[in-house]
Formats: structure tokens, C-alpha cells, sequence
């Protein structure tokens, strides 16, 4: 039925007579009266012939207006609660579709992110890979450098053996020359009289400038001045390794 048959229904038992419906007959025939004597005016609502008089009358009876708005108001009921129903269904329906959209959408987010992370992965094996050559770059380098520095620190120490024995062979051979050097002996024999070849001109100086020489002062200035050429001697030749006998 549509609402306009319900509505049209609903109309016409709210026009019919109220009130209960009971059973009138007679023989040969049934009739439905409201218990009301007022209802109706007092008439008969329906009366029944025939065969099927009482089935009919039944029906009719059964089907009063009080019941057909009871149903009507039953269904209106569930037609409400469909109505809600539907619409909840709707709102559940919309809301499972906006969560499947969102899961979609969720779902592209987590691929999307899936797919970077594993191009991050893929990043960072690259990086791990380039990590490793370098290292085993910096260790090989490492290792030549300590080679090359083990290498000029053999050879620092090789060559700072070679310049000690070097060093040790020069002082042995200064010194053996310093030896050989002190070793030998210059004998010189002084003149007898070489202290005058000095005394002279001093003597000439200081007679012209008025002093008199006597005979002892004369002979102890001339043996000091023998003794400083002796001593002047002695330590030149002893500066180049030469040791002086003067032959007294």
C-alpha cells in the first residue's frame, strides 16, 4: 500500500461508526450493529446473506474501525522505525564509505610511504656500501702511511747509525791526529843573545829619552825578555798540537 492508500484508509475508519462492533442474525442471514445504540442512529452497520453470510459478517466484523487504526497506527510505527532505520542504514552506510575512502586513501599514504622507506633502504645500503669502501679506502692509506713512516724511521735509524759511526770514526781520527799531534816534539834552540835583537831598540828608545841602563838592570830586563819569547813560543806551538824543548 502507499501512503496515500493508508492515508485514504485511515480516513474512512475515523468516518466509520466508533465504537465495538457486535453480531446481529436471524435465520438466513448476519449483520454487524454497534453496541452503542446511538451508533449508526441505531441502524444496522452491515448485513450478510447467502452462503458465506457468517464468514463475511466475520471479516467485517473483525475488520472494525478501531482495528484498522490500530493496524494503521502500527504500521505508521514501523514505517517509522523503517524510516529510522533506513536512515541510520544511510548514515552507516555513508559513514562506511567515507572510512573506506578513507582507508584508501590511508592505504596510498602507507604505499607511498612504503615505497620511500624502501628507497630510503635501498639509500642507505648504498650509503653502507660507500661507508665500507671508504673505510677500507682510509684503512689501505692508513696502512701505507705507517709502511712509509715505518720505512723513514728504519732508514732515520739507519742513517743516524751511519752518521754516529761516521762521527765516532772523525773523532777517532782527530783524536789519533790530537795524539800524533801532541806526540811530536819541535826542538828549538833559541840564540843565545836573541833576547837583544828585542832589547836593542828598546834600550836605543830609552837612552834617547834619558833613562841610564847600568849592567844588572841591563842583564835582569834582558833574561825577562828571553823568558817571555820562550813562554810566546811555548804556547803557539802547544795551540798547534806541538810540544817545545827549548834544548837547555
Amino acid at each position: 500500500m502507499t501512503k496515500t492508500d493508508k492515508q485514504v484508509l485511515r480516513d474512512n475508519a475515523t468516518e466509520a461508526t466508533g465504537g465495538s462492533w457486535v453480531r446481529e442474525s436471524g435465520e438466513g442471514w448476519e449483520a454487524i450493529c454497534c453496541d452503542d445504540d446511538q451508533g449508526n442512529a441505531g441502524f444496522i452497520i452491515a448485513e450478510f446473506q447467502g452462503k458465506d453470510a457468517a464468514a463475511n459478517r466475520k471479516f467485517v466484523q473483525s475488520a472494525n474501525p478501531a482495528t484498522v487504526l490500530a493496524l494503521l497506527d502500527e504500521l505508521e510505527a514501523k514505517d517509522i522505525v523503517r524510516s529510522a532505520q533506513d536512515y541510520q542504514f544511510d548514515q552507516q552506510a555513508d559513514r562506511i564509505a567515507e572510512l573506506e575512502n578513507e582507508l584508501g586513501h590511508a592505504n596510498a599514504r602507507n604505499d607511498a610511504k612504503c615505497a620511500q622507506l624502501c628507497k630510503q633502504d635501498e639509500e642507505i645500503g648504498t650509503l653502507r656500501q660507500r661507508i665500507a669502501e671508504l673505510e677500507n679506502d682510509e684503512v689501505r692509506q692508513r696502512l701505507a702511511n705507517a709502511e712509509h713512516q715505518l720505512h723513514m724511521a728504519e732508514l732515520a735509524k739507519h742513517n743516524l747509525k751511519a752518521s754516529r759511526k761516521a762521527q765516532f770514526r772523525k773523532r777517532k781520527a782527530a783524536e789519533r791526529r790530537v795524539a800524533e799531534m801532541e806526540a811530536r816534539t819541535l826542538t828549538v834552540k833559541l840564540p843565545r843573545d836573541c833576547e837583544h835583537d828585542v832589547m836593542a831598540p828598546v834600550a836605543a828608545f830609552m837612552l834617547n829619552d834619558g833613562y841610564e841602563f847600568d849592567g844588572e838592570d841591563y842583564t835582569s830586563l834582558s833574561g825577562r825578555v828571553r823568558n817571555e819569547i820562550e813562554t810566546v813560543l811555548r804556547r803557539t806551538l802547544r795551540s798547534a798540537g806541538i810540544a817545545l824543548d827549548t834544548g837547555d
